[in-house]
């Protein structure tokens, strides 16, 4: 099934497409220049044979000179290194000695055309109408560059052979114009796909030009991401690192560190804890640590405290007693972080405990709001 769907396009810079036109006009000229003038040359031979010598050498110096000056556009054109730069001046250059070569094949079929032998007119006709025909392909790249031709080498034999020569007829002249009519068509519709055929050329390239590049800035974006992965990584494995040695330092540090959710309730706690307090952690995880191990007097003022604790974002000290699991009362000092998320909420709260055996002022025991220092 055929795609409905229209391709994209993608335009094409009118300069480029006209270099690529006069390229491919010159690559193909110099075939189509030397089979001109090898038909000359036999052309030459069938006047001479039919009794017109000096009219047929007259008529072949001026066929060697259009090949000469068509020779010599095509020399220049290759030893100019920047030709195509002036890509347009090349094309008329081609387009005037293909008008030139036209009115050579037009003085054959018009003054030589008429000849008591019947051979030499079938052979004129013939000619004409090959090469004509036959230069669609190479000239057809430029627009103009096989009308040059095709033109002055059929109108005017036409006219003469069909409405001077011999009287008017009608019909074959009709014919004959038809003829030049199908000719110029065909040579407008081929120098169209070959247009389009280089416009899809330019336009693949620029495409794959563009592919290239970002190809080759994927891969320079790709180097910059191998770089930072490599410094993350290097980043998170000494994260991992610091964050091994501070646990490993937790766990098996003397004092008693606590880690407790924003609500005080204990997520968790090294051994020195449990060696304070006598209970495992899994026996008082998710309880909380103020309704735990204050005394009865201190723990109405929990939340309070809490609340103010992550409103100020500072470490406190506070110094008051602990109630550990065999209800023995001991005295110690509580150091108290809030650990605030990357958007500011309340995340933690980590507490380490010192046995505090100096004693208690009274104004120590003023309560949550009145800490004895802060970190």
């Amino acid at each position: 099934m055929k795609s409905r769907s229209t391709p994209l396009r993608v335009s094409t810079d009118p300069h480029r497409l006209r270099q690529r036109q006069v390229e491919a006009l010159y690559q193909l000229a110099p075939a189509a220049v030397l089979f001109s003038y090898a038909g000359a040359l036999i052309s030459l031979a069938v006047i001479y044979q039919s009794g017109d010598a000096e009219g047929g050498l007259y008529w072949f110096a001026f066929a060697t000179f259009v090949m000469l000056l068509r020779s010599a556009v095509l020399w220049r054109y290759w030893q100019t290194p920047d030709a195509l730069n002036h890509a347009r001046i090349w094309a008329r250059l081609m387009v005037g000695v293909n008008f030139l070569a036209g009115i050579q094949w037009g003085l054959l079929g018009t003054v030589f055309f008429a000849s008591p032998d019947i051979y030499r007119e079938l052979f004129i006709l013939m000619v004409i109408v090959c090469y004509v025909a036959g230069s669609i392909v190479p000239f057809s790249p430029v627009k103009w560059a096989h009308p040059a031709l095709a033109i002055p080498a059929t109108l005017p034999p036409i006219i003469y052979i069909f409405f001077v020569h011999g009287g008017p007829q009608w019909l074959p002249g009709i014919m004959a114009l038809f003829f030049i009519f199908t000719v110029m068509y065909f040579s407008f519709k081929q120098h169209r796909a070959v247009a389009n055929r280089l416009s899809l050329e330019l336009q693949n390239e620029a495409l794959v030009e563009k592919l290239n590049s970002y190809n080759s800035e994927l891969g320079e974006q790709n180097d910059q991401l191998k770089h930072r992965s490599a410094v993350v990584k290097v980043a998170q494995l000494d994260q991992r690192r610091r964050a091994g040695i501070l646990s490993s330092h937790i766990e098996r540090t003397l004092l008693p560190v606590i880690e407790c959710d924003c609500r005080f309730n204990i997520v968790t706690w090294n051994d020195a804890s449990f060696c304070l307090l006598g209970y495992r952690i899994d026996e008082v995880c998710g309880q909380n640590f103020g309704e735990l191990f204050f005394p009865p007097e201190r723990r109405s003022n929990i939340n309070a405290f809490v609340e103010k604790l992550f409103q100020e974002d500072c470490a406190t000290t506070i110094d008051m007693m602990l109630v550990t699991r065999s209800q023995q009362r001991v005295p110690v000092r509580f150091y108290v972080t809030p650990i605030l998320a990357d958007d500011h909420s309340p995340l933690r709260i980590a507490v380490i405990i010192t046995e505090n055996y100096s004693e208690l002022k009274r104004g120590n025991h003023a309560g949550f709001d009145s800490p004895t220092s802060k970190a």
